[in-house]
């Protein structure tokens, strides 16, 4: 079962389905008096409404993302009638949009100066125009509200096209399935001599796009507009390199391979206005090869690398066609290393490569492991090459040292991948462990296998819980056990990238808008893929107010074990006074029960109840009684 993050008790569905009960982390609206007692939160005194806070973007590109996907929201539900959480996300948009000047000139931003001053007055024009929607969407009238969203609209636009490729959400703070090919890259020897091995060789390498011209205009993603990642054919030698661009647009930089034979070179970069590209380029080096060195599966035993020992846990089997959580554990003569400082804008940065070079992934931290404004000075490439496990040492950088305090992390670092194709994989964590002053860059190799998912139901959805177009049952996720589609690799990749609170919502609203366009009866049949020893961990020990005596009382067993086989029912529209899910506020099934604190609740479907028994064990205040959960 996969990692569940919570708390999830709010979601706001595109059926127009309004709940309660939101997120602190999301924006919450009251209407009324501001006085305590009244059901009101203190704010807007002035017109008698309140909204709560809205999570502050740790980045350009986060504010950028949010806003294009709450504009989007807004005008899905505007043109489908609804005026449903209208208000809030407009909200949202104008507090994000406040921000987005002050994001814009910190140095990681990737934002180009002289764009700077625009997007100042962009935003402040998108943040007028949301106050305004967000104001007249609160009368509840449709008709104001599409006309006044407009101009939000279009100050939207203007602000996604000072910086397309943040807005379009290509963010690369986790694995993504990358978006098709479109871009080549030639590589040569500087002066067309031979690679030899052994010898420095001055590399060159142009950028070109599907009409064959060199590209010159790249965003800026973890610091550096283009990534090279090198590998020999056995993966025993892995390099993680920045070419220096020159002055006719071209990229350069010395490397050494360290034997005869085939290497490939993966080039991660995204053209601005364009989905990032990943392209691989094979060359030969001459010279003696080395006899191959087989790929020995060692996920499950620590490696130490000068004095620190590194742990991987992929808690339990991977499969492929579904997200696998990858944590690193850095300790330091047995005592945990909290001192991390960021690497290229991250805690750290991951490299997975298939046995057939194929598939490739290259991920940072999960949710809360990027590097935020300040504390960190942009630092050149590291040293060509090198063994297979390595630690590069980086000189100072210049410039004046930051005011901010420098971030540290440790001694788990936590990624997201997800896999294709099952087979043997190699995966390289990258960490840095010197200081702010003088990088050394802790490259640690593990191999593991990647299993072949379990053939599940089919998709719960054939609307696309990202674009609402037609999903394509040939590309999916796995989402707490069921099987998500989506319309093309693009709007998956999206998914990738977003928390499972707004997983939840997005996957909510497709299963109504898949019931609405006819494509489901409402009910789903249960799939099995979930991982068996850590749903039994969830389900089979105590925690929080979740006891000893409410899983007797539960039968001892999981919910999956429990209800395997059974429909899932998702009623969008329940009626007042009917049983609400605590997650979804969906319709509540009755056959779908479970006893927490003493108490019985009842829920939609078993995905559900594993996110309210993690919830009771995580965060035990936040359960409220079942007689809460009935629709007013």
């Amino acid at each position: 079962m996969n990692r569940l993050r919570l708390p999830v008790l709010s979601l706001i569905l595109a059926s127009g389905l309004a709940l309660s009960t939101a997120s602190m982390a999301l924006a919450q609206h009251s209407h009324g008096d501001d006085k305590p007692g009244a059901g009101g939160q203190p704010g807007h005194k002035d017109d008698g409404h309140a909204h709560g806070e809205v999570a502050k973007a740790g980045s350009f590109a986060d504010a950028a993302q949010r806003i294009a996907a709450d504009v989007k929201a807004i005008d899905a539900a505007l043109a489908g009638g609804s005026i449903a959480g209208v208000s809030d996300k407009a909200n949202a948009v104008a507090t994000l949009a406040k921000t987005m000047g002050a994001l814009a000139l910190a140095k990681e931003s990737g934002v180009p100066r002289e764009k700077v001053k625009d997007i100042n007055l962009a935003s402040k024009e998108l943040a007028e125009a949301a106050d305004n929607l967000h104001n007249i969407a609160d009368a509840g009238d449709v008709a104001k509200s599409k006309a006044a969203f407009a101009p939000v609209k279009a100050a939207a636009a203007k602000v996604a096209a000072l910086a397309p490729a943040m807005a379009d959400g290509h963010d690369h703070g986790h694995s993504t399935e990358a978006a098709p090919v479109t871009h080549t890259v030639t590589v040569a020897a500087d002066g067309g001599k031979a690679i030899e091995a052994g010898k420095a060789a001055p590399m060159v390498f142009t950028l070109k796009d599907a009409k064959g011209t060199p590209v010159k205009d790249l965003d800026t993603v973890h610091e550096k507009v283009l990534h090279l990642l090198a590998v020999s054919k056995d993966l025993s030698w892995f390099a993680h390199e920045h070419p220096t661009r020159r002055a006719d647009g071209a990229f350069t930089i010395p490397m050494t391979f360290p034997a005869g034979g085939e290497y490939t070179l993966y080039f991660d970069f995204t053209p601005k206005g364009s989905p990032q590209q990943v392209v691989p380029v094979k060359v030969t080096a001459t010279g003696t090869p080395k006899a191959a060195v087989p790929l020995t599966v060692d996920a499950d035993k620590p490696k130490t690398i000068d004095g620190f020992t590194v742990a991987l846990d992929t808690e339990g089997k991977v499969n492929a066609g579904g997200k696998a959580h990858m944590s690193f554990n850095i300790t330091k003569d047995g005592k945990p290393v909290t001192t991390l400082r960021p690497y290229l804008g991250a805690m750290g940065h991951l490299v997975i490569i298939s046995q057939d070079g194929t598939q490739f992934v290259h991920a940072h931290p999960h949710e809360g492991g990027e590097h935020g404004a300040g504390g960190h000075d942009a630092h050149g490439g590291h040293g060509a090459g090198g063994a297979d496990a390595k630690k590069d040492d980086h000189g100072g950088h210049g410039g004046a040292a930051p005011k901010a305090a420098v971030q540290t992390g440790g001694p788990k670092v936590d990624f997201e991948a997800h896999f294709k194709e099952p087979g043997t994989y190699k995966a390289w964590g990258q960490f840095n462990v010197g200081t702010t002053e003088k990088e050394r860059v802790l490259t640690v190799p593990f191999t593991f296998t990647v299993e072949k998912g379990a053939v599940g139901a089919a998709p719960a959805n054939t609307v696309c819980p990202i674009t609402a177009d037609a999903a394509d049952a040939k590309i999916t996720r796995d989402f707490k056990g069921q099987a998500v589609a989506f319309h093309d690799a693009a709007s998956a990749a999206k998914w990738d990238v977003m928390s499972d609170t707004d997983r939840m919502s997005k996957f909510v609203a497709a299963i109504a808008a898949s019931s609405a366009k006819g494509g489901h009866d409402g009910d789903d049949a249960m799939p099995v893929g979930v991982d068996a020893d850590e749903e039994r961990a969830l389900y089979l020990t105590p925690g929080g107010i979740y006891t000893e005596a409410d899983i007797k009382a539960n039968g001892s067993v999981t919910a999956g074990e429990k209800f395997k086989g059974k429909m899932a029912k998702h009623d969008m529209k329940p009626k007042a006074g009917d049983k609400i899910c605590p997650i979804t506020m969906t319709k509540a099934n009755p056959k779908f029960t479970w006893i927490i604190g003493g108490k019985t609740y009842e829920f939609c479907c078993p995905p559900c109840i594993d996110e309210y028994v993690l919830l009771a064990k995580t965060s035990p205040k936040e359960v409220l009684d079942p007689s809460e959960y009935v629709k007013k």
